[in-house]
């Protein structure tokens, strides 16, 4: 494979060889074709992967999915002392529909599911943040 383009490439590259990964055995344990890992990798730059794929890539790694999106330019890297821009907007609208949350049912349907879909991002997000912090 030609060498990766930039750092999201970069990265990946460093992790595969890290765990001794060739790059078909990368493809196979994240469910993807070698072209699709070819072309994250290789084209970065060219067209944002699609969320999913990072997804898998992060899983067959056993990296964060949020570094994988943050280096995608999916996601702005949290910012030291502040939520990040991502956790801030789902605080947001958790407060805006929890206004409506007792006299609309679908308001509660929408907030179960924004908590429940987000849940493991702003846990990520918030260990990320914690860990950033002095002591």
């Amino acid at each position: 494979m030609p060498e990766p383009h930039g750092p999201l490439g970069a990265y990946i590259d460093a992790r595969r060889r890290e765990l001794g990964l060739s790059w078909r055995r990368l493809s196979y344990k994240a469910g993807l074709s070698p072209e699709t890992v070819t072309m994250l990798v290789v084209r970065e730059g060219v067209s944002q992967p699609r969320a999913e794929t990072l997804r898998a890539i992060a899983k067959a790694l056993n990296v964060p999915y949020e570094k994988l999106l943050i280096l995608a330019g999916h996601m702005d890297p949290p910012r030291e002392g502040k939520p990040s821009p991502e956790v801030a907007r789902l605080i947001s609208q958790i407060l805006e529909i929890y206004q409506d949350i007792k006299d609309n049912p679908q308001a509660v349907a929408e907030l179960v599911n924004l908590v429940s879909t987000s849940a493991e991002t702003v846990r990520t997000l918030a260990q990320h943040e914690h860990k950033q912090q002095p002591a």
